[in-house]
């Protein structure tokens, strides 16, 4: 690993509230280095810009993710996916679709895609 990055995980590390031992390492470090300097203050910049905003809300899918696993239903993959693909993007839509579908459902229309294993 190099100066930089471990520089830059310890700067990532420390926003997050982890002690890290290298605080004379990273501080030279961020003296000598203007690219590292760079990275750090927009990780601070970022850091303080999430920390102020409100918690969101989701949606609990929890109850219907058990039930689905309790009656031993199989996932489906929409047909808007990709044949490719190998990690899916959880959906926002009630049908399962990944943002980004042109089948309507994302605008609260009815999904018109078919929901089939492949």
């Amino acid at each position: 690993m190099s100066c930089c990055e471990r520089c830059r995980e310890a700067v990532s590390a420390s926003l997050d509230g982890e002690d890290r031992p290298q605080d004379s390492f990273v501080l030279d470090h961020l003296r000598r280095c203007p690219d590292c300097r760079v990275v750090a203050d927009r990780l601070m910049q970022l850091h303080e810009a999430f920390r102020c905003q409100e918690p969101v809300s989701g949606v609990d899918l929890s109850a219907g993710l058990l039930a689905a696993r309790a009656g031993g239903v199989r996932a489906s993959r929409p047909c808007c996916a990709g044949t490719g693909a190998v990690l899916y993007v959880v959906g926002n839509a009630a049908c399962g679709c990944i943002p980004g579908c042109a089948c309507g459902c994302q605008d609260g229309t009815r999904c018109r895609c078919s929901h089939e294993v492949a």
